[in-house]
């Protein structure tokens, strides 16, 4: 597993959400593609959820803009839910891969025990 990369990352909220998501989408790949819906909507939602969290943190704190929008955290969140959403809209491909490639992108927010 990689290191976790950002400061967001020390967040207890953060890392507790992305954990969250991660056992979420393990449950949703269990499942066949036309039983996924309910599972990737859930997953959607909590993620739409944690980037307005992490967005909202750093209103509260006025951090450098531009530091915050390159936010390795922000940006591996909102390519994961980009991925999500995606998988919604017929055509777009299978969710399988959707949510393997969403789930390997957020386990490299989970701090390294090693």
């Amino acid at each position: 597993m990689m290191t976790a990369i950002g400061k967001e990352n020390e967040n207890p909220f953060v890392l507790q959400n992305v954990r969250t998501v991660l056992e979420m989408i393990e449950e949703a790949l269990q499942k066949p593609p036309t039983k996924m819906k309910i599972d990737v909507d859930s997953v959607e939602n909590r993620l739409v959820r944690l980037r307005d969290h992490l967005i909202a943190d750093h209103r509260r704190h006025q951090s450098d803009s531009r530091a915050f929008v390159q936010s390795p955290t922000l940006l591996r969140i909102n390519t994961a839910l980009s991925l999500i959403v995606s998988i919604g809209y017929p055509g777009a491909g299978i969710y399988r891969e959707g949510l393997e490639e969403a789930r390997l992108l957020l386990h490299e927010l989970i701090p390294d025990k090693s």
